[in-house]
């Protein structure tokens, strides 16, 4: 978790309703800084893809597991991303949740996969 250390985690779908996340290989790139991690995944998929990577929430990182939520918040749906990243085989799972403001509906789906140091 040293300063600059990039993570590049694929993943697919193995269960869920989330049409973005179905019938694909999702690639998803961490940057660790400071003692926190940045994102950019949410902002690229579902808003501005030229938005600078922000900070992740709720973030724990232990001996064996790195745990964080990242979050998108939008006029019509706020799109959330719960992460688990095991630090001693790679293992990368992730439940991706889009949660519609204006009614109680909600679409989620359910990744797995692996991640790699690429810097």
């Amino acid at each position: 978790t040293a300063n600059g250390t990039r993570l590049k985690c694929t993943s697919t779908m193995q269960r869920g309703s989330l049409e973005e996340y179905r019938n694909r290989t999702t690639v998803d790139y961490y940057i660790f800084k400071d003692g926190m991690i940045y994102s950019a995944n949410i902002s690229k998929k579902f808003g501005n893809p030229q938005k600078p990577p922000k900070h992740v929430y709720k973030l724990q990182i232990t001996n064996d597991y790195i745990t964080f939520k990242d979050r998108l918040y939008r006029w019509k749906a706020c799109h959330y991303k719960f992460v688990t990243i095991n630090r001693k085989t790679g293992a990368y799972s992730f439940v991706a949740k889009r949660d519609y403001n204006w009614a109680f509906y909600y679409q989620k789906a359910y990744n797995h996969g692996m991640c790699k140091i690429i810097k």
